[in-house]
């Protein structure tokens, strides 16, 4: 009997183990998610040409742009002027000008193309190139900072507890609303952008914004549902006892 109980509480223990080491590990993968988040969506629009302009080289240095579909007009222009030889007509074609630095908006073809936002800027115009990757970066760090300090007190053998019931009904609030105010600041940007005098005609003015910030955050809020009954359900067998 000794042996089967001394069994038993050893497979328990590794049982136990086991599932410390998960956490220690979805842990430590938050973090470094987190920390790529914060370099690449939060740090690198900042210092970026479009924001405060200390960052140097390609990475950092690059020149904001957003993405736009050349004008059926202006691809009928290009056909009458040259014909079947669009490659000719490529990089070399901007639009507006003078053709200095601050002055203009630059479109180059062919069809899919980036248009070159310089700075220095409108404020919507740098919302389109550097603020809404800025906020879409602040909202996910700010739910992933959440699910860290929930991972955390999960190691520790604190799941059902209101404070956790709180962190996650405070993620799904974040990704839901604060996701929405992202892909809104994104859209009202990029239309900015498009419809500029200097850009009228020449670009196509497409914009989307997605509900999948707001469809989430609505199933994360659900989940904590699930965790509340959880915490109740804890409460009363703790009673029982």
């Amino acid at each position: 009997m000794s042996v089967l109980s001394s069994g038993a509480t050893d497979a328990r223990e590794r049982q136990a183990l086991a599932a410390r080491v998960s956490v220690v590990v979805l842990e430590g993968l938050l973090w470094a998610l987190l920390t790529v988040v914060l370099v690449t969506n939060v740090a690198r629009p900042l210092a970026g040409d479009a924001m405060l302009g200390i960052g140097e080289g390609p990475y950092w240095g690059t020149t904001p742009s957003v993405t736009a579909d050349v004008s059926d007009a202006v691809w009928e222009r290009a056909f009458e002027t040259l014909g079947d030889d669009l490659p000719a007509f490529g990089p070399g074609m901007m639009v507006g000008g003078p053709f200095e630095r601050g002055e203009y908006v630059e479109a180059t073809l062919p069809n899919r193309t980036d248009i070159s936002v310089w700075s220095p800027m409108t404020f919507r115009q740098m919302v389109a190139v550097a603020g809404a990757p800025l906020l879409s970066g602040v909202v996910v760090a700010a739910a992933l900072a959440l699910a860290i300090r929930i991972v955390r007190d999960l190691r520790r053998g604190r799941l059902f507890d209101a404070a956790n019931l709180t962190r996650t009904y405070q993620i799904a609030a974040v990704l839901g609303v604060g996701g929405m105010i992202a892909e809104v600041a994104t859209a009202w940007g990029r239309i900015g952008v498009l419809t500029s005098p200097r850009l009228a005609g020449y670009v196509d003015v497409d914009w989307t914004v997605s509900f999948t910030p707001l469809v989430l955050g609505l199933t994360i809020a659900a989940g904590a549902e699930m965790l509340r009954l959880g915490i109740r359900m804890q409460r009363d067998v703790e009673g029982l006892v």
